[in-house]
């Protein structure tokens, strides 16, 4: 509602006893909202408050509601003094103190209902509490003619760790309250009110305060309502939709029976032989995600399984499929506690003691607030055989960057689902062979959600249960395509759509619309033709003029047709180049033998490169004897394999994935002459792209060290464990390549992406479609661009590359253009053998996030033109030149903060542990918690225990400070380190170095102590990273470093490179003179304010002047028809503007 950072209050009405003096009027300074009652005894002799309510809006409590109103106390008084907030109803006074009010000082807490109207008043040891950074809560529930009010007293320096806490009930009845007081009028206030917050000073005069004060920040509220969306006590499901990998079986797909809604996947080692999922979600209602609001998704398990049987519930974004495990869960079985972000994406996964739990009659509740673009997430297991005492609880952020995850995942794409979103349940079973469950199951009961009010012109929900199923393949072409979609207003028959491949079909002309009111189902009929790749975009525009659209894709290709041919990507080349044109899939484990590739033994650098060097039991048990990965597919079921036997006779699908750049595969076939398309189907899990290639092979395909000619590239985007199919393009993705072939012909499947980690690709066929004759004459092609189209790059150093491969007419480079953002560059142009390659560096970094556009066009030896036109976005990690701090350097060094578990500890190998350890309020218990100074960072945990040992680069590696067994007998092991400075920065481009051991976070931020903005992190394990970043501005920066070891070996480095030369130098070196300085401690610059009448003067200070060093202002009331205003400092100073706020006078200064 207000951060208070404005130079004067906006939208606040006051309320004093003595308006004409203003007492006890807030005034907004320094970045808060001050109350003050000073000379209390003099002027009242008494008890006195004042208040103050944002009246810009009333929020109304209603039944089902929750109102949560919060605000920090960053300095109260003392005893006396009580911060209050309160919910006021919009027809009664602050002056009644009417309403539901949490008021409290250092040693009284007290939930209100009116003057001298107590619920709730402790005064004892409990309430003797902290007063200053604090945040105040007060919560409000509307349940059953009932308010539910819950109020905390959290310490904003313990990580908001719980001072105090109580829930009390407001009956429509009399309550009883503190000291006998009458509940009059009874009834509870169940109505719209304001957000006020008040100072009351309880007058003492032997103890008077002065002045009696309360000094507020962070006006924040949240408004809830609670929905219960299923309770599955009728057996029947509604408005679900269920994801199975094994459709025709319905396999885990959940049914409501019992009052419950059970997932089962049975015989899963027979069936999968692997690790598998269902899920269902509430489709009929969309749930948005918004800045500033909050979600909290709830469900009971009833029943559940045992260890790798995971209960996920989870908040999945309308544009992803359950498939892909996208958006937030939060995972749980007996021993094993997530909370992710995708596929092996997880932000906490606890698996030791702390995470052995019950998995019967518990809720899961998993709340995400969208705050300053970032999320937090917050997930609880509750008992509900123990009145809902909670088991396990967690709360992560996922902001805007890339954020640590478990096992060092890659945070990619980095960017937090605020968006909308379905409430999903899924059963995930982890299979292990040794100890198999059957089946794996979970039992859940009452679905339920608590979410903003959605607003007036929400979006309108596109069922994302089409037709076809999205990602289908070999359709017949009679197939419908449809979508179904609800709004909160009538929709109109005119404003659908649906898209095929570019061709837009309304009621016009031919889309068929039927339903009425709130809903309506739209159908295309006998608009599919055979062997076609579709992309269908369903669109729909309601009556505000709120768009929503959803597109998905599937395929009409022909299997038993004469155009289409289809090579299994498991079925490679083998002995030299041996291949069959027409194979016989054939039971597992069966061959070799003519006519099947099941068995058969390829040769490295001939039939295939794999940087695996051996086979791996079941990762290769199609063709064992070659290293080349392989799973069993989760694609859909191909009649090819049905008839041949199925599963039930162990004939299977097959992926190829664990895939590296530069490894490929060959494939011999024969094909009747003509011109051809050619597609691959494959899945792409956790990756924003990953690229392959397909080659023509034009040397001996039975001998090594083959000669081969690019003919294109297949540009997959993500799609989770959904596969889809996709076309072979020249490298700008936009036009499809036609490849000729004719006879026996040698194709290569090269890879030019590597998986990362917790991410990968799964290959299943290639199919070829003859499409014409052979092409005569084809034209070069661009092969590959980068950055490539659509993509977002991360990088210091921006450059563009074009590759152009000539064909059956060639380049002429002397045509050539490149064309960056408007402005025509000139690039470096180099011919190659097959063609020419095209580069171009920036001169100057764009603007981080920017879209850039580039054209790159040229002809060819008859004169046609070859041209494209893509778009890209250069991102980069920067230091804001806000962090700055204006002063003069202190003291130089790091200050180092370091805290040790009691030995055997055994604490988790991760950044987020270190995170937890070292933050105020940790539950990590302390053996060693000390405090030093460190000239440089150049540490070893065993240089004064193992002959003063060096590790890394730099030489007199120092102790850690209190990590020291002959002192403390507490061993080397589970300690993290936190090392802070203002360090010197000038504008430019700065390469850092980390050596570590374990891992590290190196951060920028608004304070020393700041844990957000990484400019790099490295997670379970030995590191040796370079950061680069860039800086905007010169200034002191502060900075931040965090080191945790887990054990055996442990040091740390931090160190400048230079980007050209690669010098080395630990930051801060006093023996280098090159080296980046860090400083402790920074004087503040003194800044006052004088004034004139006249701009030659003469000039006073302008005593009534307030300096706000947080925001760079100066704020005074001024006099006279005109004024001139100049700084003084002990510092340089900028006056960067002058504005009239509110009848002040506000300059803003660098």
């Amino acid at each position: 509602m207000d951060n208070f950072d404005g130079a004067s209050k906006t939208d606040w009405t006051d309320f004093s006893f003595i308006p004409q003096l203003a007492y006890g009027v807030p005034t907004q300074q320094d970045g808060m909202l001050k109350f003050e009652l000073d000379n209390v005894g003099a002027i009242v002799g008494g008890g006195i408050f004042s208040a103050s309510q944002k009246t810009s809006e009333a929020f109304e409590l209603k039944e089902g509601r929750t109102i949560e109103f919060r605000v920090d106390v960053i300095q109260g008084g003392a005893k006396d003094s009580f911060a209050i907030l309160g919910f006021v109803p919009k027809n009664m006074s602050p002056k009644t103190l009417g309403g539901y009010g949490f008021a409290k000082s250092t040693t009284d807490a007290l939930i209100t209902k009116g003057i001298n109207k107590y619920f709730v008043a402790d005064a004892g040891a409990p309430a003797h509490l902290k007063q200053d950074n604090i945040t105040m809560v007060l919560s409000l529930t509307a349940k059953g003619g009932n308010v539910i009010i819950h109020a905390q007293a959290l310490d904003k320096d313990a990580d908001n760790a719980v001072l105090w806490d109580r829930t009390v009930v407001d009956t429509p009845g009399a309550d009883p309250l503190a000291g006998g007081a009458a509940d009059d009028p009874p009834a509870p206030y169940i109505t719209s009110g304001y957000f006020t917050l008040y100072l009351y000073a309880d007058y003492d005069s032997g103890a008077e305060e002065h002045p009696y004060k309360a000094y507020y920040d962070n006006a924040e509220v949240y408004v809830t309502d609670t929905t219960v969306l299923d309770d599955f006590d009728d057996g029947v499901k509604t408005g679900w939709t269920d994801f199975t990998f094994i459709p025709p079986l319905a396999y885990g797909v959940p049914v409501e029976q019992n009052g419950q809604f059970q997932f089962e996947l049975p015989n899963v080692g027979d069936i999968v032989g692997g690790g598998i999922f269902s899920a269902s979600q509430k489709t009929s209602r969309l749930f948005d995600l918004r800045e500033g609001e909050r979600l909290t998704f709830s469900i009971d398990v009833v029943q559940g399984g045992a260890k790798d049987s995971f209960a996920i519930l989870g908040f999945v974004p309308k544009d992803s499929s359950p498939k892909t495990l996208g958006g937030y869960g939060f995972a749980k079985s007996t021993t094993d506690v997530l909370i992710t972000k995708g596929i092996n994406k997880y932000f906490v996964a606890d698996a030791g003691a702390p995470a052995h739990l019950k998995q019967d009659n518990i809720t899961m509740t998993m709340t995400l607030t969208a705050k300053e673009g970032s999320v937090i997430i917050h997930a609880t297991a509750l008992d509900k055989d123990a009145d809902n005492a909670v088991l396990w609880d967690r709360t992560v952020i996922d902001t805007p960057g890339a954020d640590p995850l478990a096992g060092g995942a890659a945070d990619n794409p980095p960017a937090p689902y605020i968006t909308s979103g379905y409430f999903t349940l899924y059963l995930y079973a982890d299979y292990d062979s040794g100890a198999p469950e059957n089946p794996y199951k979970a039992y859940y009961d009452n679905a339920i959600v608590s979410a903003a009010p959605p607003p007036s012109n929400s979006e309108p929900n596109i069922s994302p249960d089409t037709t076809p199923l999205a990602y289908s393949n070999f359709l017949p072409a009679a197939t419908d395509v449809s979508f179904s979609v609800v709004d909160d207003k009538d929709l109109s028959d005119d404003n659908l759509a649906l898209s095929l491949n570019g061709v837009t079909y309304t009621k016009v002309n031919g889309l068929i619309v039927t339903g009425t009111g709130h809903s309506r189902q739209a159908t295309l009929h006998g608009k599919l033709a055979s062997n076609v790749n579709y992309a269908a975009k369903f669109s729909v525009t309601d009556s505000d003029g709120v768009t929503a659209t959803k597109t998905i894709y599937f395929d009409t290709f022909d299997a038993d047709s004469t155009a289409a041919i289809v090579v299994e990507v498991e079925d490679y080349n083998f002995s030299s180049g041996g291949y069959f044109d027409n194979p016989t899939p054939i039971s597992e484990g069966s061959g070799p033998q003519d006519g099947s590739y099941s068995l058969q033994t390829g040769v490295q650098g001939v039939d295939f490169n794999d940087t695996r060097t051996g086979p791996h039991g079941v990762d290769t048990r199609y063709r064992n004897p070659d290293p080349v990965r392989m799973q069993h597919t989760l694609d859909f079921q191909r009649s090819k394999f049905v008839d041949a036997g199925g599963t039930d006779n162990g004939v299977y699908d097959y992926d190829v994935g664990d895939i590296v750049a530069g490894e490929w595969m060959n494939y011999t076939r024969t094909f009747p002459a003509g011109s051809y398309e050619v597609y691959l189907r494959e899945s792409v899990v956790n990756m924003v792209s990953g690229d392959s290639a397909l080659e023509l092979v034009t040397g001996d395909s039975t001998q090594p060290d083959q000669t081969v000619k690019q003919l294109g590239t297949f540009l997959g985007v993500g799609t989770g464990f959904s596969y889809r199919t996709f076309a072979l393009t020249d490298g700008t993705g936009l036009n499809k390549a036609r490849v000729n072939l004719s006879g026996t012909t040698t194709l290569r499947l090269r890879q030019i992406t590597s998986d990362a980690s917790g991410s990968g690709r799964f290959q299943t066929y290639l199919l070829f479609l003859r499409v014409g004759d052979l092409v005569q004459q084809q034209p070069p092609i661009i092969t590959s661009l980068i950055p490539a189209p659509d993509t977002s790059v991360e990088t210091l150093s921006p450059a563009v590359s074009v590759s152009i491969q000539n064909n059956d007419t060639a380049a002429n480079l002397g045509t050539l253009k490149l064309v960056i953002n408007g402005a025509t560059v000139t690039p470096l142009v180099t011919p190659t053998a097959t063609g020419a390659t095209v580069s171009y560096s920036f001169p100057d970094l764009p603007d981080k996030g920017a879209t850039n556009t580039a054209t790159v066009s040229f002809k060819d030896t008859l004169n046609n033109t070859i041209s494209s036109t893509w778009s890209f976005v250069i991102t980069y990690k920067s230091m804001n030149p806000a962090w700055r701090v204006d002063g003069t350097p202190g003291t130089p060094g790091w200050g180092v903060h370091v805290v040790q578990a009691p030995a055997g500890s055994n604490l988790a190998n991760s950044i987020n542990r270190a995170e937890d350890q070292i933050k105020n309020g940790s539950t990590i218990p302390r053996a060693v918690d000390v405090t030093d100074t460190a000239v440089m960072l150049n540490y070893n945990k065993k240089s004064t225990v193992d002959n003063h040992r060096t590790s890394g680069v730099f030489p007199d590696d120092l102790p850690v400070p209190g990590i020291d067994p002959a002192t403390t007998g507490n061993g080397l092991d589970d300690f993290t380190a936190e090392m802070v400075a203002y360090v010197r920065l000038e504008k430019g481009i700065y390469r850092f170095g980390v050596i570590s051991d374990d891992g590290y976070k190196l951060s920028g931020g608004r304070n020393l102590h700041d844990p957000d903005n990484a400019l790099g992190f490295h997670t379970d394990g030995v590191a040796n990273d370079r950061l680069e970043f860039y800086v905007p501005a010169s200034g002191l920066y502060p900075m931040r470093a965090l080191w945790y070891e887990r054990g055996g070996e442990g040091y740390f480095e931090l160190f400048s490179e230079d980007r050209a030369t690669g010098e080395q130098i630990l930051l801060n070196d006093p023996d280098n003179a090159g080296s980046i300085k860090a400083y402790m401690d920074v004087v503040l610059p003194t800044i006052g304010l004088q004034s004139s009448a006249a701009v030659s003067g003469p000039y006073a200070d302008e005593a009534g002047a307030v300096v706000d060093a947080g925001a760079k202002s100066v704020t005074v009331s001024p006099a006279g028809e005109a004024r001139f205003y100049r700084l003084t400092g002990t510092s340089a100073l900028h006056i960067k503007g002058i504005q009239l706020k509110g009848g002040k006078a506000v300059l803003t200064y660098e």
